[in-house]
């Protein structure tokens, strides 16, 4: 293509998003609460600086500043608190001219922002960005600036214990700088920042973490380097001040970076750590970190099989053997807590169950992927007869985790009996799941029939991924004829219809596209609708279905959507 007609299909594409821009800026008037007008604002200014027009998109931001501060007027109360958790045009701006790349304005008004916690995430914003664009030296000084300012918040002043849910905005401010501090290698700075950091726990749930905070860095750090030394350094931080749970949660992120480095043994020394942690029978709930520690064991044994491991993987076995004989000696001598297993089940059962089973299921599919199929397919079989000595939630999973290798191997009449002689209703979830896991690891063929005999109205939004397969139209003609027999105002079922809309104009049947979206009323369904059909590069099907949406607000994102993705599309 020549230059001119690229500045051509550019301008033409500019124009267009430009007129976008304009239809989104003509509904903020139509907005009652100044708060929503400047959020509104802050996203079609954002629109107005991609597509290049720099003095416009100020001029908005600063209309979203001050519809902002207007909303205050006489409501001075407890601002500082307020102005965290109800306003956030200041930050949205920030976010905004970040991602433009105009770092210095952004750190200008970054730097005005209160109350502190909020200041410092801005910052924090800015030095992710700065850092993005490859501006290193002063994005390390921002982020460190603001790990500072966040460091002197009062850790009580935005946080909240609820009955059900917790939250501490400070400790999550830390944990966000110090992964990326982590990033640029500061991972002594990120550790010694992040010391106070403690998780939270819910009224109704004292004993495991609601938000596991303290962990979260350590899980930065393993991401992050996953060097032999870092997964020292980690195993030896969480040796204490650190709760159980998260604590064997690291410690399997620890063992799976030794297993990664090609050190088997040392991920057998974490097991062996893990296998002799203490568990206080006298607790409220031991059974629950005796399932724990055999569930963490587990995931080390798993992921050892799966790189060929055995030996090391029959170790942690053995390992493992001593906590569920606790767990099961336990339960004998306290048979009013309720077990997640089931009842009077035997040692060997339990050790098959929680453990061996899981284990040899990975084994199999490790024999499948070096090419010993028949090797493989034998112990699926075993097991899966062993499973039906079982009941419970524990064993179902098993089986469908089964089900699956069975289909992955080939075997669909094996896999399609055994959903046959299944009760219904345990027929019907099983599929449903299927349809998930089935994606990319079975013949298009499975996931034709799972969607053609999975009832629709037991969870609609579950096919959307069977949908998403789906390269006939005749095949997608059968489903909408089936969804039309269907209550259609649900969100679910709002949802599908976009999916289904969208996956007829890909695959080059426009009319029936046009006739689902025609059926659809979700506001919001109808967004996601637009931008898919704007990726497609359906510019007239996409305003058509904005031109439908009723909410202004929708409607203007779905406009400012369409604007930067036409232009995205020009650019690429």
């Amino acid at each position: 293509m020549s230059l001119f007609r690229i500045a051509q299909n550019s301008a033409v594409a500019n124009a267009q998003g430009l007129q976008l821009l304009a239809q989104a800026e003509a509904n903020v008037a139509q907005l009652t609460e100044p708060r929503m007008q400047a959020a509104l604002s802050v996203e079609i200014a954002y629109g107005y600086g991609y597509l290049g027009e720099t003095e416009k998109a100020l001029s908005l931001f600063d209309r979203a500043l001050a519809l902002a501060e207007a909303a205050w007027v006489g409501d001075e109360a407890g601002r500082e608190y307020r102005a965290y958790h109800e306003d956030q045009t200041a930050r949205q701006v920030v976010q905004a001219m970040t991602n433009l790349g105009w770092h210095d304005r952004a750190l200008t008004l970054a730097r005005t922002i209160r109350p502190n916690l909020a200041e410092a995430e801005a910052l924090h914003t800015v030095a992710q960005g700065l850092i993005a664009s490859g501006d290193t030296r002063q994005g390390t000084t921002i982020a460190l600036e603001a790990l500072q300012i966040a460091k002197g918040v009062d850790k009580y002043s935005f946080s909240y214990e609820a009955n059900g849910s917790c939250a501490n905005y400070k400790y999550e401010a830390l944990n966000a700088i110090a992964a990326t501090l982590i990033e640029l290698g500061r991972v002594n700075t990120a550790l010694a920042g992040t010391a106070e950091v403690e998780s939270c726990y819910a009224a109704s749930h004292p004993y495991y973490p609601a938000q596991a905070y303290r962990s979260t860095v350590y899980f930065h750090l393993i991401n992050s380097t996953n060097s032999i030394a870092t997964l020292n350094q980690v195993l030896a931080a969480t040796q204490s001040g650190i709760s159980e749970t998260e604590q064997v949660a690291v410690w399997v992120a620890v063992a799976e970076g030794f297993i990664a480095q090609g050190r088997p043994d040392l991920a057998v020394g974490v097991a062996e750590q893990i296998a002799k942690m203490p568990v206080d029978e006298s607790s409220f709930i031991p059974y629950a970190i005796w399932f724990e520690q055999i569930s963490r064991l587990q995931a080390i044994a798993v992921a050892l099989t799966s790189e060929g491991h055995l030996a090391a993987a029959e170790q942690v076995g053995e390992l493992a053997a001593v906590p569920i004989a606790q767990w099961h000696d336990w339960e004998q001598r306290h048979p009013e807590h309720i077990s997640a297993l089931p009842e009077n089940i035997d040692l060997a059962g339990r050790y098959d169950l929680v453990f061996k089973i899981p284990v040899e299921i990975a084994r199999a599919r490790y024999h499948a992927d070096q090419g010993n199929r028949e090797q493989a397919l034998g112990l699926l079989a075993t097991h899966w007869q062993r499973l039906a000595s079982f009941e419970g939630w524990l064993v179902e999973h098993l089986q469908e985790v089964v089900i699956v290798e069975w289909f992955r191997l080939g075997e669909s009449d094996r896999a399609w009996e055994i959903l046959a002689s299944l009760d219904p209703s345990r027929r019907e979830q099983l599929q449903r799941n299927l349809i998930y896991q089935l994606v990319d690891v079975a013949p298009p063929e499975v996931s034709d029939r799972l969607v053609a005999e999975t009832p629709l109205e037991q969870s609609l939004y579950d096919l959307s991924h069977g949908i998403a397969n789906q390269t006939e139209p005749a095949v997608l003609e059968q489903l909408w004829a089936r969804i039309q027999a269907l209550p259609l105002e649900g969100w679910e079922a709002q949802m599908l219809m976009g999916d289904l809309a969208a996956q007829f104009f890909q695959v080059g049947a426009p009319e029936q596209g046009q006739q689902v979206a025609a059926a659809m009323t979700d506001n919001f369904a109808l967004q996601a609708l637009s931008n898919n059909l704007w990726k497609q590069g359906e510019i007239a099907a996409a305003l058509a279905v904005i031109n439908r949406i009723t909410e202004p607000i929708i409607q203007s994102q779905a406009w400012v959507q369409g604007a930067i993705i036409t232009q995205q599309l020009q650019n690429d």
